[in-house]
């Protein structure tokens, strides 16, 4: 049962990645580099050249050998993804944008601060 739940989760986080780098390319957040990701759409509208992208970059990692000498950088990047949205959400909170209604009963600008603050101690 733990094989399949933990090959469902790889699946699951690689096809998000993927996703991900097709829309980090569209936007042009990483200028040219990422210009070969963009062209490759199937009928269905799945990004399959940021799917072989994506696997080549595992691929690369993979080959390092050993996965303690990955873990650190897994980690650290993200819980710098954790303190960037919550720099956001703390920045949108304060200017009061009225677009921005966030569902987390709890909110308000203290817990983005709490949240952008300590995933930043301990990156």
């Amino acid at each position: 049962k733990q094989w399949y739940q933990r090959r469902v989760r790889a699946l699951s986080t690689f096809a998000g990645a993927s996703r991900i780098l097709e829309a980090l390319a569209l936007d042009d957040i990483l200028g040219s580099l990422l210009e070969v990701v963009k062209k490759g759409r199937s009928r269905r509208g799945n990004p399959w050249v940021a799917v072989v992208v994506s696997w080549a970059l595992l691929q690369a990692l993979l080959f390092v050998g050993s996965l303690n000498t990955i873990a650190p950088f897994v980690a650290t990047f993200s819980l710098l993804t954790y303190a960037t949205v919550n720099m956001a959400c703390l920045a949108l909170g304060l200017a009061g944008a009225p677009n921005f209604r966030p569902t987390f009963i709890y909110f308000n600008k203290y817990t983005s601060l709490i949240g952008f603050v300590s995933s930043i101690v301990m990156a």
